[in-house]
């Protein structure tokens, strides 16, 4: 007597849950290659759940389209801006013209740069802002309890997202990496407390793994936007000094002219963060671009404190120019 044959469902909605059958309908498509009418048809599911479903499956993320190619003009930009800036590391992610600033585009480019260092168990510092946030963003789960990330500015602030201490703790959670944070403002009210600050074991800690950071990875700051960036810690005085030297840009905490050069300025004395000396030494790699930031990302270029370098094609166009 010959064995049974197992009972094989056709054209029937296997008994899953709504979790299961998301996952089944986006495998079926995704990977399966079979149209949604197929689908529909083979799960006895009506066509507009199925394209529901499908559309489901981005959105929350089960499923994340990877474009493994690289766009022959990006890798040409890349080359000239290396050559012209005298950078390490390029990337220049393709335009997407997005309405406002590219931050799908810079997030995506910032994200693959996170995943390669973080999964060979690097130490990363931050100092972020929007578009470091945007690649945190970007990143998909991944276990990297090898690696170390570690906020290299003060990092409390009273805007909680896309700074360090919010960016820092998200990056930690989605790579398993371990994190440090300061726990202290980006300029104290006086030298003198700062060194209070710089004393602390914690902070000490941290800074100090900052300064062994195989890379550390910034956003540039507009220099007009001088309060934005101090984030309410300056005096008004401070402020009304430092927005007299007119600075055409800013990075991790400090403020450039146009031509690149470190500003001599009264916040120089109160950051918490790397001395101007240790700044020049570090490999640091921003990740900045749009129409709006043109010209702070030339200050940074010219200012030789860059090895690397993340944006996006208009901006790499207009750099070059």
């Amino acid at each position: 007597m010959s064995p049974k044959k197992p009972h094989v469902k056709h054209n029937n909605t296997p008994d899953i849950g709504d979790d299961e059958l998301l996952e089944r309908v986006a495998w079926l498509h995704f990977i399966g290659h079979n149209t949604q009418s197929e689908i529909a048809r083979n799960l006895n599911l009506s066509p507009m759940k199925v394209n529901r479903l499908v559309k489901r499956s981005l959105e929350n993320g089960t499923v994340r389209i990877e474009v493994n190619s690289r766009i022959a003009t990006c890798i040409a930009l890349e080359r000239c801006l290396k050559e012209a800036f005298d950078l390490e590391v390029c990337h220049v992610a393709p335009e997407l013209f997005e309405e406002k600033e590219p931050m799908i585009a810079l997030g995506q480019a910032g994200a693959a740069f996170l995943k390669k260092e973080l999964s060979g168990g690097k130490i990363l510092g931050l100092h972020t802002g929007a578009t470091i946030s945007a690649a945190v963003s970007a990143l998909q789960p991944m276990d990297c309890s090898s690696a170390k990330i570690t906020a290299v500015c003060g990092s409390i602030s009273h805007l909680v997202s896309g700074y360090s201490h919010e960016t820092v703790h998200r990056l930690a959670r989605v790579s398993g990496a371990e994190a440090y944070l300061i726990h202290a403002p980006v300029y104290a009210s006086s030298t003198a407390a700062r060194d209070v600050f710089l004393a602390e074991p914690g902070i000490s800690k941290a800074l100090d793994l900052g300064r062994r950071a195989n890379w550390t990875l910034c956003g540039v700051g507009i220099g007009k936007n001088v309060s934005g960036i101090s984030d309410g810690s300056l005096s008004k005085e401070v402020l009304d000094e430092l927005i007299a030297t007119n600075p055409a840009a800013e990075i991790m905490g400090y403020f450039l002219d146009s031509t690149g050069n470190i500003i001599d300025a009264p916040t120089n004395d109160i950051l918490v963060g790397p001395t101007i000396k240790e700044l020049r030494t570090r490999k640091t790699v921003a990740i900045a671009g749009g129409q709006a930031k043109k010209k702070a990302i030339r200050a940074a270029a010219l200012s030789g404190l860059l090895h690397g370098l993340i944006t996006d094609e208009s901006t790499a166009e207009a750099l070059l120019r």
